[in-house]
Formats: C-alpha cells, sequence, structure tokens
C-alpha cells in the first residue's frame, strides 16, 4: 500500500504530527479534518472547540485558514491592539479572520468579498455564528473606485484576483473605493485588515489623504509576483500618511502593518 506522501520521510512525519497536533487543538472534530486532509477525501465542517463552525465549498482552503489565522495568527497583534469600533475585512473570502475578529465584543465587522460563490459561503458562517447580528457583508471588491471590473477566479477561492494571468476564467464584479468603506463604517474604523491579492496598491492609492489618516491601524498581505513592488509602493503611501510600518516575509506574500 502506497504510504500517503506527507508520510514518507522523517521531516514529513515530523510536520504531519505538528499539522494533527494543531487541528486537535483547534478542533472537536480533528480526526475526521484530519483523515480528510491526508487522503483527500471531502472535507467536512469545521468545528471549533470555541463553537465556532467554519463551513466551505469544494473550492476553498479551510485548513490553511485555520493554520494561517487562528494557529499561527497571523493577524493576531493587530487585532488585540485594536480599539473599539469596527474592524473592516477586505477580502474576507469564506470569513475565517472576521470569525476570529469576533471574539472581541467591543468591535462589529464589515466584510467585503467579491466573488459571488465565496461570498455565499460567507454568509452561510456568519449565519452559523455571529448571535448578535455583528458582521455586515458586502459582496463586492474593493480597489482604486467605484465601478466593475473582472475578477479572475479560475482556481482556488484564496487565489481569486483583479490581477491575475490574462486569460483566466472570470466573473464581473462591483468594485468600491477605501473613502466608501470608511464612510459605511461612520468614521469609526479600529483597524482595517487588506488581504486582496494585489489590489492593495490601487487600494491605497485610490484613498484620500483625509480617509488615510483617520485610519488608526492597517495589516496587509502584499503580493509583488502580481503588482511589481507592491511591498514598497504599500509602505510609501502609508509612512507618507504618518503611519510606523512594519515589514516581514509571509509564506510567498509579504505582511505589512500600519500603526500610529
Amino acid at each position: 500500500m502506497k504510504r500517503p506522501r506527507l508520510l514518507r520521510d522523517p521531516i514529513d512525519a515530523l510536520k504531519a504530527a505538528r499539522y494533527r497536533w494543531l487541528l486537535r487543538r483547534w478542533l472537536r472534530n480533528a480526526e475526521e479534518v484530519w483523515r480528510a486532509y491526508r487522503s483527500g477525501l471531502a472535507m467536512p465542517t469545521l468545528q471549533f472547540r470555541s463553537g465556532l463552525s467554519l463551513a466551505h465549498g469544494p473550492d476553498d482552503a479551510p485548513v490553511f485558514l485555520l493554520f494561517e489565522i487562528f494557529a499561527n495568527g497571523c493577524y493576531r497583534s493587530a487585532l488585540r491592539n485594536a480599539r473599539g469600533g469596527t474592524i473592516v475585512d477586505i477580502g474576507a473570502n469564506i470569513g475565517v479572520f472576521t470569525l476570529q475578529a469576533l471574539a472581541r465584543p467591543d468591535i462589529s465587522v464589515h466584510a467585503y468579498e467579491p466573488h459571488p460563490r465565496t461570498a455565499a459561503t460567507l454568509r452561510r458562517n456568519v449565519a452559523a455564528n455571529d448571535r448578535d447580528g455583528r458582521v455586515t457583508v458586502f459582496e463586492e471588491a474593493v480597489g482604486h473606485a467605484r465601478g466593475s471590473r473582472r475578477l479572475n477566479a479560475g482556481g482556488p477561492s484564496l487565489t481569486s484576483s483583479l490581477y491575475a494571468e490574462p486569460g483566466a476564467s472570470g466573473v464581473m464584479v462591483s468594485c468600491v473605493g477605501l473613502d466608501a468603506v470608511v464612510e459605511r463604517a461612520g468614521g469609526a474604523v479600529s483597524l482595517i485588515k487588506i488581504d486582496a491579492e494585489g489590489a492593495e496598491v490601487d487600494i491605497l492609492a485610490g484613498a484620500s489623504r483625509e480617509v488615510l489618516r483617520a485610519i488608526p491601524r492597517l495589516v496587509l498581505e502584499c503580493h509583488d509576483w502580481l503588482v511589481v513592488d507592491a511591498t514598497a509602493r504599500v509602505a510609501g503611501v502609508l509612512r507618507g500618511a504618518g503611519f510606523r510600518v512594519g515589514v516581514r516575509a509571509h509564506g510567498r506574500a509579504t505582511l505589512v502593518t500600519a500603526n500610529r
């Protein structure tokens, strides 16, 4: 019998043990999820020990998002240090960061996800977990300005992008600028998280100076392989708006934090 690739050598075996331990730490149905993850079978809804549940579709990556956002805590510091008010989740996908943010009882979330199928899953997760009505879902992209844009979405939902390869399959989506996003929040934005697969440069470039100066804290993923010099351009805009900027590697991407 051929062993799963994850278990073929000692290094892979150690990785497998760590992944399984993390699943057990976070999930009530860890063994069921582990069997599906290891064998490529249909993944069940993730049932968190905290009481959260995470539904997903065949094009989503729920286990990757669990590891990245909950286990590795890529946004944890920004979320912990945010004041009360409205957190904006740009590129919400199926809602993992949005659900993490609900642990803060003093905040509400505006979650932006443009792809119709992914936004439907996001709404499903919000309906299952947001018992206080603190999340508002906007089925829109955020970019330079209001309009319609083509969202390239031929692969996994995490890679849906306004800046993917020419010829990729896609769908037309509505787009708004950052000024409108902040206005909808009533000016009480405490944190903006952006993971928009290349749109991060346009989002900041289209924002007015007044809006940028009204935002206390941002955390962004930058994708230099989609938009040339995205990290440097984003950092430059943020420093020009008076932020203290931090930059660190985040897998293939770069994580940029901006604080007052």
